[in-house]
Order: structure tokens, then sequence, then C-alpha cells
């Protein structure tokens, strides 16, 4: 098996669990990525199933160690869902049965991943099922889930900022009229 890509971005991120979805059988590759509208959009379309919808991540930023570096702890939720004919109760429940066996790969995997120390894996993991909440014709389970302390860190790059000394006071060149009616809410 090839080694877990580092996630250092958001791109990597998406490359990590795109290649999830190819490297696992049941999923063939078959993946969406997305906020709630893409993934309905793609329900309505070409997508294979079973196949994995990943949800973009939420990121919560703390700091890191050092006590300098800005760590974001991710917080993610995908779905690997299946469909079937709307009155197949058997086809349904065996739906259900498969796409458990492959989310409990994934979780599996991820902890695997987690375990060669490329990220922490916040546990437990509970999956919710997924039974005509979109749509009458797919089944599946959810998991939500949390990655921390991987390659995606944020240090201060001075270059990428305009107008600041080290001190982080010199205001040289920025316009503070702009800010003249700005006020902040209680």
């Amino acid at each position: 098996m090839n080694p877990p890509i580092p996630i250092k971005d958001f791109s990597s991120y998406l490359h990590y669990f795109t290649a999830m979805a190819h490297q696992h059988c049941g999923l063939d590759g078959s993946i969406c990525i997305g906020d709630s509208w893409r993934i309905i959009g793609k329900m309505r379309g070409s997508i294979r199933y079973p196949a994995m919808w990943l949800e973009y991540p939420e990121l919560k930023h703390g700091l890191g160690n050092d006590g300098d570096t800005v760590l974001p702890e991710v917080r993610c939720a995908l779905s690997i869902v299946g469909g079937v004919a709307k009155d197949d109760w058997e086809g349904q429940d065996n739906r259900l049965q498969e796409c458990q066996q492959i989310i409990a790969q994934v979780i599996a995997r991820l902890k695997r991943d987690a375990d060669l120390n490329h990220f922490d894996l916040g546990f437990p993991i509970t999956a919710e099922p997924l039974a005509t909440v979109m749509a009458d014709d797919l089944y599946g389970w959810r998991i939500e889930f949390t990655m921390a302390r991987h390659q995606w860190n944020v240090c201060f790059e001075e270059e990428v900022w305009v107008g600041l000394d080290y001190a982080g006071t010199d205001y040289t060149g920025i316009d503070f009229d702009v800010f003249e009616n700005f006020t902040i809410q209680p």
C-alpha cells in the first residue's frame, strides 16, 4: 500500500481522501466533494455508487506546542452511500450493510494513518445511518471526526503582508479613512 499523503493544506486534504476513495476496492474511486449543494447536484448526475461524500472541513485554530505555530484542528465529515430502489426493503438493508463495512474500513484506515504519526485522530467516531435523508433511493452511513497535529500548520509569513515592520506597528501606506464608519457591535 502506498504511504499516506501528508495533509498540509486544503488541497492535500482533498487529495488524501480522493486517494482513499480510489484505493478502496468497494468505492472504485467514486467520490463527491463539497458542501451539501454540490453533493445534491452530483446525486442527480453521474456519480457511481457506492460512493464517498466528503464534506468541506471545518478548521478550529489553536497553537502548537511551540506557542508560535497556528495549528488547525480539522473537523471532518464524510458519508458512504449507495443507491437502492425505494420499495426494496431487503436491498436497503443489504446496502446499509455494505456501506457499513466500507465506512468501518475507512475508520480503520484513518486509525492506521494516524498511528503512522501523520495526525491525531479524535475518538470515538460515531457512524450515523443515512436512510432517505436526502433522496428516496440513497442509504449509507455518515461519520464526523477530528484530525489534529498534522502538517497543516500555519506560520506567520512576513512576505505576504504589506506595511508591517517586525514589531507589527508600521502602518505605512494604509488608508485608515476606510475604517471611519466602522464599529464593532457587542
